[in-house]
């Protein structure tokens, strides 16, 4: 079975499985909760426990950020590898606010400021800022190289 959710003054409409009886919040938006035994759950906190440690990185810790899947997995991709973002990924690391904003699905728009905070407290340094800077960051710039550096200690250091 699933619940239609519908939002104000919005075309978009989103299929939601019904787990639980759905829940109003107060701005009108239908809530689904899960149940706290289903199979579907242990899967999922597994493979969430494995996408931690994964992303247990210090130097890139995404813990107690809002982020979409997709969003973090980019980020490391480009702070880890040099790979290119996608268009809505580089304009955020570009300081690009108003590309950002028009390159945004839903549910990136809604976390907008979410990605900057993320930005000024866990990225290293000389990574974003302006399009140059990205460039660089994708040309491995010394920059790139010096935190390459410091992931290998980091690593080195951590007990397993």
């Amino acid at each position: 079975m699933f619940l239609i959710q519908r939002q104000p003054n919005k075309l978009r409409t989103k299929l939601l499985p019904v787990l639980a009886a759905p829940t109003c919040s107060k701005n009108g938006k239908i809530i689904a909760r899960q149940q706290p035994n289903s199979n579907r759950n242990w899967q999922n906190l597994e493979k969430i426990k494995t996408m931690k440690k994964f992303y247990k990185i210090k130097l890139l810790d995404f813990d107690g950020y809002e982020l979409t899947e997709q969003s973090k997995e980019s980020m490391h991709n480009y702070f880890m590898y040099g790979l290119e973002p996608g268009g809505f990924m580089t304009c955020v690391l570009s300081n690009d606010l108003c590309g950002a904003a028009s390159r945004a699905d839903f549910e990136n728009r809604k976390r907008l400021h979410v990605y900057a905070a993320w930005l000024i407290n866990h990225a290293p340094y000389q990574s974003y800022g302006s399009p140059e800077i990205v460039r660089g960051w994708l040309n491995k710039n010394e920059y790139y190289h010096q935190f390459q550096k410091e992931l290998v200690a980091e690593r080195l250091a951590q007990p397993e």
